[in-house]
């Protein structure tokens, strides 16, 4: 029988009380990852209810908006000029619901992992006019002026391969996002940029600029800086999230920057610039078709005018 010595008992005691003493802390790092975790947890419910409770009001606004106009426009006694108008404020409320839906279907395919990528030859330089026109009469509201300045000498140099669908939604959720943040009477500034290897989009607006502390929060799902019952923007926090979504997507990277100075705010898009991909659709018309007004044309240099 082997009997203990005191110096044996003592090491036998000062491994349990270390592996305990181990277990302990596990425990304790477990216990805070759950804390976090269901801290994350609260927080995102807080935000799916105020998602919620944001989308309903911002659809049964306009969706009672339209209503309103459309028996006000049945009336006999409203003439031709008080039509167009009553027309005109009931396209922007179709346009900005149906865009917000298109928005909300993305959001949960994306989700889900329902998307997929198609690639198609398309011209940057098209679509983002295209673009700035279908967003011509929302920013007419504001008295803001879009403005592209393409720094790409000829547009040849602008064509892509690229999923069409996905990067117009990339560009428009840009544009909304700089129209519904920037400052009456101001300049939306679209500026493209070709380098070797990439395309560089930046879409530059005049309000409050974004605080550097939020730079990452403005694209996570549902956050918005602007919140609360007192916020002064319409929006549910899934325009910027998509977007960012999409350009990885399409193996891009977005990112921000304010200028307290200027008061202005950049997106700064950037994407890798393919000339050929085997097995697509040589054009897609798709791509250039958003929403035209009446004033949209072709032209040889640019294929649209305004």
């Amino acid at each position: 029988m082997h009997i203990i010595s005191d110096q044996e008992l003592l090491d036998e005691l000062n491994k349990r009380f270390i592996e305990n003493k181990k277990a302990l802390k596990d425990i304790q790092v477990m216990s805070q990852k759950l804390t976090d975790l269901n801290l994350q947890l609260i927080t995102s419910e807080k935000m799916k209810s105020n998602f919620l409770s944001n989308i309903r009001n911002e659809f049964n606004n306009p969706l009672a908006s339209i209503q309103g106009i459309s028996e006000i426009l049945i009336d006999d006694d409203v003439n031709k000029e008080q039509r167009i108008e009553l027309a005109t404020a009931m396209n922007k409320e179709v346009f900005s619901l149906t865009f917000q839906m298109t928005n909300i279907f993305l959001a949960a395919e994306l989700e889900a992992g329902d998307v997929r990528m198609t690639r198609s030859l398309i011209n940057v330089r098209h679509i983002l006019k295209s673009t700035m026109n279908s967003f011509a009469k929302l920013s007419q509201t504001k008295n803001i002026v879009i403005d592209l300045n393409c720094k790409v000498e000829t547009s040849h140099l602008c064509d892509q391969y690229t999923d069409p669908e996905k990067f117009q939604l990339i560009i428009s959720n840009l544009v909304s996002n700089a129209i519904k943040f920037g400052n009456e009477d101001t300049t939306v500034t679209i500026t493209l940029y070709r380098t070797e290897q990439h395309f560089i989009i930046e879409v530059k607006n005049h309000g409050v600029p974004i605080e550097k502390k939020n730079y990452k929060t403005i694209f996570n799902r549902f956050s918005q800086v602007d919140s609360g019952t007192l916020k002064q923007h319409c929006g549910h926090g899934l325009g910027l999230s998509i977007t960012k979504e999409l350009v990885e997507l399409i193996g891009g990277t977005i990112t921000v920057k304010s200028c307290e100075q200027e008061k202005s705010t950049t997106f700064i898009t950037t994407i890798p610039i393919i000339d050929h991909v085997a097995n697509t659709t040589p054009f897609s018309e798709e791509s250039n078709e958003f929403m035209f007004d009446e004033n949209f044309t072709f032209d040889e240099d640019d294929g649209v005018s305004f």
